[in-house]
């Protein structure tokens, strides 16, 4: 049985057959599945009413899977970003943590020897008594 590519074929009940005609047009197929039809004659009985509604459909399924695409793109850098600044706010803590403890262990060490020497535990060598 053959279709007859008619104004009745293009129904509302048929869109994804045009959908799919308008598919085959827009990547330059010489014919369609309706026998014995060129996509050029079968987009020709589209009614244009039905064709723009159709091509407006493509293009927002085209728009939103760009602003999906741009969206994810967008998330990815802000976490690269986001882990880059904690990851450096980390090492800074860390050398800052590291300078503090170096420098509380020369306080420490300085008040011993301080302390030792004012207690005579630590006397200088030229005056020991051995």
């Amino acid at each position: 049985m053959e279709l007859e590519a008619g104004p009745e074929l293009f129904t509302r009940s048929n869109e994804n057959v045009y959908t799919n005609l308008i598919g085959v047009a827009a990547r330059g197929s010489s014919s369609v599945s309706l026998p014995g039809l060129r996509t050029r004659q079968v987009l020709s009985q589209i009614p244009t009413p039905v064709r723009l509604r159709v091509q407006r459909s493509i293009i927002m399924y085209a728009v939103v899977v760009i602003v999906v695409v741009v969206v994810v793109i967008v998330v990815v850098v802000v976490v690269v970003v986001v882990v880059v600044v904690v990851v450096v706010v980390v090492v800074v803590a860390a050398a800052a943590a590291a300078a503090a403890a170096a420098a509380a262990v020369v306080v420490v060490v300085a008040a011993a020897v301080v302390l030792m020497k004012k207690t005579r535990l630590l006397l200088p060598v030229e005056s020991s008594n051995l």
